[in-house]
């Protein structure tokens, strides 16, 4: 019978994993900015072609942040298992 886990660890780790999916949206979001204003703001590269390519990169944008609420999602499933192993852990102590 498990008598211990360090619920207060996996707390943290996936309180941490929170954390990095939330700094990996905004650098998606900033990405995705600075992907928006290539062909229209700063010029690097216009054209048909960049318009095109950047229409191209906008559908995987989707794809990124789905992956990022993935992370979170996984986080939290990971918070309430450490929850409900905590409780288990306690009632089969008393």
């Amino acid at each position: 019978m498990i008598t211990y886990i360090d619920t207060d660890g996996v707390a943290s780790v996936a309180a941490e994993l929170k954390t990095i999916a939330n700094d990996m949206e905004k650098e998606f979001n900033a990405l995705f900015r600075r992907f928006n204003n290539v062909p229209t703001v700063t010029g690097e590269w216009f054209g048909d072609q960049s318009k095109y390519y950047f229409s191209r990169v906008f559908e995987d944008k989707k794809e990124y942040l789905k992956f990022v609420e993935e992370i979170r999602d996984l986080a939290t499933e990971i918070q309430l298992n450490a929850s409900n192993a905590d409780f288990c852990i306690r009632a089969n102590n008393k």
